[in-house]
């Protein structure tokens, strides 16, 4: 019986929620050079945070700052610009750390030069989609004020902005406070879970320490502490409440010794 309760226990499943509790909801900005990553990403958190420049390739590492929408932690990451054909090695290790804060983020907005077309950064959107098929994208068009093309009606997972003049930003930030919203729930889980999974600990503890006493032949006293115990963390995860007086009629009842 024993055994089998600590097996159980034993069976504690992971949540990728959990990385919402250590690093906030994570965002990662994903684009090819120049496409006007770090304005968006100043725009967003309202603040110069991360260089600008005209010349593509300026960001060879990530820069990383927070904000918080509705009470949730919103954690930011402009990355390198992806592209296949730079032979610039700090460069290539740029993109390669981007590729590794990509796979932790809970959300990616790939960012399009609006100037370039399009359609100029749907191949990079279709194979970030093929590379993290768990992972929620959105497309923004950006510079729109720089561009004479029409833009078309924003969907769920297109939008339409001017990073540099603050057009559109508001309506990003109400989706990136909807979708991290959504995953408080989970969250709350998780939050059970981490509180579960120490009481469960506890109890695997309090339980080994009981079959080794039977083991050693020592006496039930030395048992029943450890029980008591288990059945008290036991409690605090169903929500009963077993107080002394039910303690007290259990083991009145049972030989811990049979």
């Amino acid at each position: 019986m024993i055994d089998s309760t600590i097996s159980s226990c034993r069976q504690i499943s992971d949540s990728t929620a959990s990385s919402i509790l250590r690093h906030g909801f994570q965002v990662g900005l994903a684009g090819y050079p120049n496409a006007g990553k770090s304005t968006f990403f100043n725009a967003l958190l309202n603040k110069k945070r991360s260089i600008v420049s005209p010349i593509a390739g300026t960001t060879r590492d990530y820069i990383q700052d927070t904000f918080t929408l509705n009470g949730i932690t919103i954690s930011l990451y402009d990355t390198a610009g992806l592209r296949n054909d730079s032979d610039d090695s700090i460069e290539l290790e740029g993109i390669a750390l981007t590729h590794s804060l990509l796979d932790s983020s809970n959300l990616i907005f790939v960012i399009n030069d609006l100037t370039l077309g399009e359609h100029h950064s749907l191949s990079l959107l279709h194979s970030l989609q093929e590379r993290y098929p768990a992972t929620k994208l959105c497309l923004i068009h950006n510079k729109l004020d720089q561009s004479t093309l029409p833009p078309a009606i924003p969907t769920d997972n297109v939008f339409y902005v001017s990073a540099l003049d603050g057009i559109g930003i508001n309506s990003v930030k109400q989706y990136i406070e909807n979708v991290a919203t959504g995953s408080t729930e989970r969250v709350t889980d998780v939050l059970l879970n981490h509180r579960h999974s120490a009481l469960l600990s506890s109890i695997i503890i309090h339980l080994t320490n009981a079959k080794t006493s039977l083991t050693n032949g020592m006496s039930n006293e030395f048992v029943t502490i450890d029980i008591r115990r288990a059945i008290t963390a036991l409690g605090e995860i169903t929500g009963e409440v077993l107080n002394e007086e039910i303690l007290n009629t259990i083991f009145s009842q049972f030989c811990i010794g049979k």
